[in-house]
């Protein structure tokens, strides 16, 4: 089992993702993930100055609550082929409120899975980097000085609450690991 530790080794900021790109991007490509329930969405890229459209994978199908050994086997294979320097990781927050939710939990118990499946030889790590990514630039909650958050207080207009649909990110069709990717891109580069 993963200690607390090894999935805060891993995990980097947008700001020191894109200077390690910078520095390998005469060599080495980028993973983009969308972890779902159900699937992983993938797509490669090169870096932003060569002009190169990203490049969809087949997702890989994810089966119950335990990872099977086909996903850490197909990301190896895929970082081996592509020479990928690191993995930007799509960060589903909530939309309506800012918070972390199911999603961002699913996203998390995945990485740390892979993690362990993949202990003897690791695709993830401090030199291979994951960068959680929010494409929708959700807007964060406010917190006064005794960690107090309005937004708790607020109540909806809403005659029936779903939050299923509210509030869970909702599984896209096709493939947002490049609208990710490019979303990236877009706001570093």
């Amino acid at each position: 089992m993963t200690t607390p530790n090894s999935i805060t080794k891993i995990l980097t900021t947008p700001k020191n993702f894109a200077s390690i790109f910078n520095w390998k991007k005469a060599s080495a490509k980028v993973l983009s993930l969308e972890i779902q329930k159900g699937r992983i969405g993938l797509a490669v890229a090169s870096h932003p100055s060569f002009q190169e459209s990203v490049h969809v994978l087949e997702p890989i199908p994810l089966s119950g609550r335990a990872l099977a050994d086909i996903v850490p086997q197909k990301l190896e294979e895929i970082v081996k082929q592509e020479n990928i320097c690191g993995f930007v990781v799509s960060w589903p927050i909530q939309q309506d409120t800012g918070k972390l939710g199911y999603s961002c939990g699913l996203v998390l118990n995945t990485l740390e899975q892979i993690l362990e499946q993949t202990s003897d030889s690791p695709i993830m790590t401090s030199k291979r980097p994951v960068c959680l990514w929010d494409g929708a630039h959700a807007e964060l909650p406010s917190i006064d000085i005794w960690g107090r958050c309005a937004d708790y207080a607020r109540t909806s207009s809403n005659p029936i609450h779903l939050a299923s649909t509210e509030q869970y990110h909702v599984p896209s069709q096709g493939n947002a690991a490049s609208e990710v990717m490019k979303d990236f891109f877009q706001a570093n580069w």
